[in-house]
């Protein structure tokens, strides 16, 4: 029981009490930081993630590889 009691007072801590940031402003949670933003230079993991958020392409793969429209309509 002490345990439990130990894992909610640390997760009630870290939530946040007010809000921070402005109005319209979007916050992610990194493991780490991103290497580059830049599309042709970003090749780990972190600058991936967030270069296909931030920037759309015409077409995606879906989960088993195939070939299905992003930005294109057909």
């Amino acid at each position: 029981m002490p345990l439990v009691l130990i894992l909610l007072q640390g997760l009630l801590c870290s939530c946040t009490v007010g809000n921070t940031h402005e109005p319209g402003t979007v916050t992610i949670a990194l493991d780490e930081a991103p290497q580059n933003l830049d599309a042709r230079i970003g090749i780990d993991a972190t600058s991936e993630s967030l270069i296909q958020l931030i920037y759309g392409s015409l077409v995606k793969r879906s989960r088993d590889f195939a070939i299905e429209p992003d930005l294109a309509l057909s």
